[in-house]
């Protein structure tokens, strides 16, 4: 390329630059009006203030503001005129003072000096290099407005974001026309109809934790007003309402996968749930203790069923040790609803069940509502068996025992009932007595029904040995149930008020009438209440009266109060104890009895303290805290009643037994442990505060035995010795004063003692009922049977031996 074309192609570039500057300068502020008016409606828009508009203002606003534009741009680029190359010429040399294009374009006056005319040129073109167009120049006035809407359009960007084309799309569309009604959204799964389970409706107000529903659950949304269809998400689907019909929406969907959904319309959210859809499981089935406890009839045995969505049922499954072929033994546990979540420690009562006393396995089932059944690990034990004191009773159930063990010995067991029927006559009902004839006939039958002659043998057994008082407790528990419901009625309420109130007294008296018979039988007292008192039947027949007439009057809480009372004394009887011979109660000292009852209350209260602090360490309570502050409360009386105790023993005896200290002692450490939230600890001081409080009773009975014997020993001293003996006169006297005062010539257990030596007068002594020779019996059974489990405490199985002889 030559030395003169490349300045020629840059003083072309540069003229084209100054062209361009030259139309900047025309067209900007032409179209600045223009594109003001069309950037402010955008960063409107964006920003979001054109969606108050209703109906087609926006539209509307939109076309007027396209047309406004477009009118101001053909105004403005009507006043705008090409660039001519004189004018670009003049553009690029207006700040060179030497005018370089202008001496380009200059041609020489006279000829003869082309030599210097060329270096002339030469010089000017050289100069073209250096030359600039500049910025163009622009008023202000004509680009304020558009920088300030530019702005505009930055700012309503930044709040568009992340959704600017729905706000643009918005600004541009009709505003949709206000609802009749507010929008309201109904959502709701239905679980599969197999697991029958009742709908879950989803709210509107959705936390975090996601809602478990079954998989295959059928969800429906719902949305009422509103004209635009509403959208859902869950997932990756997604999917619009249906129409019902103008403002109505629905959509149903069959849950297979867990996710958010999400319900909105247009580019708003209506609700949002998160949803765990999982498959049916098993129910989890824990227990709480591996060795079951026996609290009277019953096993202590703490077990919990929890499931996803709602238990069936709970049952205990029972099987035998020996004969672990044999079909189990289902026993319904209580179960209220459809829960989630089941508890339970008591297990039902089972000693008249032919499997009572026998080693078994016990096993804890829970089904769900989907059929599936979740299992607890097993444990093995030994069912609780009722213990009758009445020796045919007793003879009875060892048959039916024996018949359970081998259903194949119906000789044998007929061989034994016809025995037993010969010995029994004159001794049991004439009712009883033939029950048992036709047992013994059913037996020696060609096929016998072992399952029913071992019902058979129960119910009587029942019978002998309550002589009707069962029947009549159950009688008298339906009066009760038929007052109370009497009182909730509505219709025909006063005859039944009076009805059943008369069905109270009466099944009441029955009852106390079958409890004097049994007590007579066994030779026994009456019944006693909790604290210690024997019932009085007088009174018991005051209280239903007075429920009665209160329900009659009308006084329907005072009666339910009454009806309350009297169930719960019944609730509560005891056993009687042994009659006592004739004479002796009178004979004993009262200030003994007052102390004897003292410590019997003080050791029952203690139980009662070691039984919730076993239960707690058992079974998780609802309210531990308050539960531990209240029986602290209460080892603090107890203890200040063993301190007065303590007391009259002091000033009676001058002495105080060491287990009684002892129990003090620990009775101190179970209130500190209790305040502190040791149930442990707590529960191991009221063992120990037991301990001393049953060896104290024992210490208190041998100190008084011992006290009857040596006074009794000095009495006889006084009168062999009295002329010899180095004492103060009328010691002698006194003593056997003191004897007589004390105990009466007898000893604790009321026997008398023989004048003289201080033995005991075995002539006098009332002789041992049936009933103490068949509780001995059953005392010594129990100790053999104890003596058999080797895996006992070692010290336990050293005095089992003892007592035994071995």
């Amino acid at each position: 390329m030559s030395g003169e074309a490349r300045p020629a192609r840059r003083l072309a570039a540069l003229r084209r630059r100054a062209a361009f500057v030259l139309w900047a300068e025309q067209l900007v502020p032409a179209l600045a009006p223009a594109l003001s008016l069309a950037l402010l409606w955008l960063g409107l828009a964006l920003a979001g203030a054109l969606a108050p508009l209703p109906g087609l203002a926006r539209p509307l606003l939109a076309a007027a503001i396209g047309l406004g534009s477009l009118g101001l741009a053909i105004l403005g680029l009507r006043r705008v005129t090409p660039p001519t190359p004189a004018g670009t010429d003049h553009r690029l040399e207006q700040r060179d003072l030497l005018r370089p294009l202008t001496a380009l374009n200059d041609k020489p006056a006279t000829h003869g000096a082309d030599a210097v005319w060329r270096a002339h040129q030469a010089r000017a073109l050289a100069r073209v290099v250096t030359l600039r167009p500049g910025p163009p120049r622009l008023a202000a006035h004509s680009t304020l407005p558009l920088g300030a809407a530019l702005l505009l359009v930055l700012l309503g960007l930044a709040m568009a974001l992340p959704h600017p084309r729905a706000r643009l799309l918005a600004a541009l569309r009709p505003a949709p026309a206000a609802p009749a009604l507010p929008v309201s959204v109904e959502a709701w799964v239905v679980p599969p109809a197999a697991l029958g389970l009742p709908p879950i409706f989803l709210t509107q107000a959705a936390g975090k934790t996601p809602l478990l529903v079954p998989r295959l659950s059928r969800l429906t949304l719902a949305v009422h007003g509103g004209t635009a269809p509403p959208w859902f998400t869950l997932g990756r689907h997604k999917q619009r309402l249906a129409r019902l019909d103008r403002s109505d929406f629905q959509a149903d969907l069959t849950l297979t996968r867990s996710g958010t959904l999400r319900l909105g319309r247009g580019t708003d959210t209506l609700a949002v749930w998160p949803l765990q859809v999982v498959p049916p499981s098993a129910p989890t089935v824990t227990l709480a203790t591996t060795h079951p406890t026996t609290r009277g009839p019953h096993l202590l045995l703490g077990w919990k069923a929890t499931d996803r969505f709602a238990l069936n049922a709970v049952r205990l499954e029972i099987r035998r040790q020996d004969r672990p072929g044999l079909p189990s033994l289902i026993v319904p546990l209580p179960l209220s609803g459809h829960a989630t979540s089941a508890s339970g420690q008591l297990l039902p009562d089972l000693t008249a069940n032919p499997w009572a006393g026998l080693p078994v396995t016990l096993r804890i089932l829970a089904t769900n509502t989907a059929g599936l059944t979740g299992q607890s690990r097993q444990v093995s034990t030994t069912l609780p068996e009722r213990h009758f004191r009445n020796l045919i009773a007793r003879v009875l159930a060892a048959e039916r025992k024996a018949l359970v063990l081998d259903p194949t010995a119906t000789a044998t067991a007929q061989a034994n009932l016809d025995r037993l029927s010969e010995a029994a006559a004159g001794q049991i009902g004439l009712g009883a007595w033939l029950d048992m004839r036709v047992i013994a006939a059913m037996l020696g039958g060609p096929r016998v029904d072992v399952p029913s002659v071992e019902a058979q043998l129960w119910t009587l057994a029942l019978a002998i040995e309550d002589d009707g008082v069962r029947a009549a407790r159950e009688a008298l528990n339906a009066a009760r149930a038929r007052l109370n419901d009497a009182l909730s009625a509505t219709e025909n309420r006063q005859q039944a008020l009076q009805n059943s109130g008369k069905d109270l007294q009466q099944a009441l008296q029955k009852y106390l009438d079958a409890l004097a018979r049994q007590a007579d039988q066994n030779d026994q007292t009456m019944p006693r209440q909790p604290s210690g008192k024997t019932i009085d039947p007088a009174q018991l027949q005051q209280m239903a009266k007075q429920a009665a007439e209160a329900a009659r009057a009308g006084r329907l809480d005072e009666a339910r109060r009454k009806l309350a009372e009297l169930g719960n004394i019944l609730d509560r009887l005891r056993p009687g104890t042994a009659k006592p011979e004739a004479g002796q109660q009178s004979r004993q000292s009262e200030q003994d009895a007052q102390i004897a009852q003292a410590l019997h209350a003080i050791r029952q209260g203690e139980q009662a303290l070691h039984s919730r602090a076993a239960d707690r360490l058992a079974t998780p309570q609802a309210n531990p805290a308050r539960d531990r502050a209240a029986d602290a409360k209460a080892q603090a009386a107890l203890r200040h009643q063993l301190g007065d105790l303590a007391e009259k023993l002091g000033a009676k005896t001058g002495a105080v037994p060491n287990g009684l200290a002892t129990a003090d002692q620990a009775m101190k450490d179970a209130k500190a442990a209790l305040t502190a939230g040791q149930d442990k600890s707590a529960e191991a001081a009221e063992r120990r505060a037991l301990q001393g409080l049953q060896n104290g009773a024992q210490q208190l009975a041998q100190q008084q035995q011992g006290q009857g014997q040596g006074q009794n020993q000095g009495q006889g001293k006084g009168q062999g010795q009295g002329k010899t003996a180095a004492r103060t006169p009328g010691q002698g006297q006194g003593q056997a004063q003191a004897s007589q005062g004390q105990n009466h010539g007898r000893d604790p257990l009321g026997r008398a003692w023989q004048e003289g030596g201080g033995a005991l007068d075995l002539g006098n002594t009332t002789n041992a009922t049936e009933a103490t020779i068949a509780r001995g019996r059953a005392l010594l059974q129990e100790i053999r049977r104890r003596a058999a489990d080797r895996a006992r405490p070692p010290a336990e199985l050293k005095y089992l031996d003892r007592l035994l002889g071995n």
